[in-house]
């Protein structure tokens, strides 16, 4: 759905940003006319109050919106976390005593706290250097700050994951017929954690797709009016008494989507440990 929700432009013949003032009651506070929000054959969830903007075109954009900062910051986080646990668990010693008291410091922040405070922090920042405040900034921003504090967890694993392999026959047997460090540790022992790297990914996605979703909430997300699942559940809490379906639809789908990658990422794991597995 978050793939192809310009086609449901195409069907609906709608967009999640028009504004229509039709389909909202403007003497009475902007409320949608009819039953359940303005649910109807062309709403399919209803409309906004107070703009009528099509709250299905929103639902639907803002799946994409939530999905690609997830994705994102997943692929980031991964990928800098393995890095550093590959260098820090192979070459110990000095490299790996520091990477440790790094973890241990991001670890020891309350994460969330940080991330809700910097980040209107680094957007005034940067438009002072004269970049424009847009929604595409903030987007970024917030991927930034997720992987800033996100990259922790991929990197301890790895890390420990690393200094086992590195003891393996595979390994000596490299080293004795003269591959260099940077062969054994990209061609030798990467490919062996493709396991681990896959777990950690998807178990880390629903909860990258949480927190945009509660910065949204909490209005340090994605800027208005860009559609997000998040923003939606903030807005609706004005008129959850009167209009139930506003706040439940985007609810519902949050629970369902991390619920789902959750239990993808469970089975992801029995499949690379069967070990792990329970009847």
């Amino acid at each position: 759905m978050a793939i192809f929700a310009n086609a449901f432009s195409l069907i609906t013949h709608l967009d999640p940003y028009t504004l229509n003032d039709k389909a909202i009651d403007l003497d009475n506070g902007g409320f949608p006319k009819g039953a359940w929000g303005g649910i109807s054959g062309t709403h399919w969830f209803g409309v906004e109050p107070g703009t009528g903007r099509d709250l299905f075109m929103r639902f639907v954009h803002g799946a994409r919106t939530s999905l690609v900062i997830a994705f994102t910051a997943t692929i980031l986080t991964t990928t800098i976390g393995t890095t550093i646990g590959l260098i820090a668990g192979y070459f110990g010693g000095w490299a790996e005593k520091v990477v440790s008291r790094v973890i241990d410091f991001m670890l020891s922040f309350p994460s969330l706290l940080f991330i809700i405070a910097s980040t209107p922090v680094l957007e005034n920042s940067l438009t002072r250097f004269g970049i424009e405040q847009s929604s595409n900034l903030r987007v970024i921003i917030i991927i930034s700050v997720l992987t800033l504090f996100g990259w922790t967890f991929p990197a301890r694993l790895i890390r420990g994951q690393v200094l086992s392999l590195k003891e393996r026959e595979f390994i000596d047997a490299a080293r004795i017929a003269g591959a260099s460090k940077w062969h054994i540790i990209f061609r030798q022992i990467l490919p062996n954690l493709s396991g681990p790297l896959l777990v950690t990914a998807s178990l880390s996605l629903p909860g990258y797709v949480t927190a945009e979703a509660a910065l949204s909430y909490l209005n340090v997300g994605v800027l208005p009016p860009t559609p997000d699942w998040g923003a939606t559940v903030l807005r609706s809490a004005s008129y959850y008494q009167v209009l139930p379906t506003y706040m439940l639809i985007p609810g519902v789908a949050l629970l369902l989507l991390v619920l789902s990658f959750n239990l993808f990422g469970d089975g992801v794991r029995d499949a690379f440990d069967p070990k792990s597995n329970r009847n």
